[in-house]
């Protein structure tokens, strides 16, 4: 038995897929700015406890900006066993 996988039409690309955020976007998160020539750029305020926000972009929709932000949650996600490490050596063990 052979399985027929379907691929996309030709000269469409398959839309990214966003699978590291863990709750819908709010619209906190965003700021649209018009550009002089009426369109609008995006930008991605990136807050993190202990920093002062950000503001990262731009970018030419909202949908990139969210594309942005997963790819910023993929990358920490590389990182957070060295978070773990971190608050071990300051947390404390048992009920709280």
């Amino acid at each position: 038995m052979t399985i027929v996988k379907e691929s996309p039409e030709a000269g469409r690309r398959q839309r990214e897929r966003v699978s590291w955020l863990e709750r819908r976007a709010e619209a906190s998160w965003f700021v649209a700015q018009k550009t002089p020539k009426g369109g609008t750029k995006w930008f991605l305020r990136f807050e993190v406890a202990g920093f002062y926000p950000r503001l990262v972009g731009p970018f030419t929709s909202k949908r990139n900006t969210i594309l942005c932000l997963n790819g910023l949650h993929e990358k920490m996600g590389d990182f957070w066993g060295e978070i773990q490490d971190v608050r071990d050596e300051y947390g404390t063990v048992g009920e709280f």
